[in-house]
């Protein structure tokens, strides 16, 4: 695209019309009134979001402690993907949360922030919660059976195949996986941040 002499923000809006487009059509093939998409690369992209959807969305940030964030980029190991070095990957989570931060204090009408910790601790009463914030009814079918195939692999984690239940078992698994001297390096890079999220930096 650079090579075409286009700027960004017109290609994008090329691609992102069809992606929108895409996204309508297989909603209305399977009697659905919205569509959703869990995608880490949304909280950077999020004023393209903006701008295409008209301001027509809710963008549900899931905020985690980060040092978890990258003990889990280290679990799954996509180094072709994600930094290996331990401070650029929290230089590339500072990036992330920074920008879906930045869009929901600037947007509080379309915005709103989950807590994986509370997640995982009351789903129920969570998602009861959020799911209020955009005009839906929390269904038990939502949190019934989710480890099932029935709706077809899709795109998400490949850590979640395999789990029938939400678990709290990775909630400060920084705490076991960094050694002291990785922690010190991470408190160096994202101390503020984490504090700026309101988790303790103990």
């Amino acid at each position: 695209m650079a090579a075409l002499g286009l700027p960004e923000d017109v290609w994008l809006d090329e691609f992102g019309r069809a992606f929108i487009r895409c996204f309508e059509l297989a909603t209305a093939r399977n009697g659905k009134k919205r569509w959703a998409d869990k995608n880490p690369e949304n909280a950077i992209n999020i004023l393209h979001w903006h701008r295409l959807l008209d301001q027509n969305f809710d963008f549900i940030m899931v905020a985690r402690h980060p040092f978890d964030i990258i003990a889990s980029m280290e679990e799954i190991k996509m180094n072709r993907a994600l930094p290996t070095i331990l401070e650029k990957r929290a230089a590339h989570v500072r990036t992330y949360i920074e920008s879906g931060l930045e869009y929901c204090e600037a947007n509080p009408s379309r915005s709103s922030i989950m807590r994986y910790e509370a997640l995982v601790s009351d789903p129920r009463g969570t998602l009861e919660e959020v799911l209020a914030r955009i005009g839906e009814e929390f269904d038990p079918a939502m949190l019934a059976d989710l480890g099932a195939d029935r709706h077809g692999r899709g795109l998400e984690d490949p850590k979640s195949h395999g789990r029938g239940q939400i678990s709290g078992e990775n909630v400060r698994r920084w705490a076991r996986d960094f050694t002291p001297d990785q922690v010190v390096r991470l408190h160096s890079e994202l101390g503020a941040l984490v504090e700026r999220l309101g988790y303790d930096l103990r």
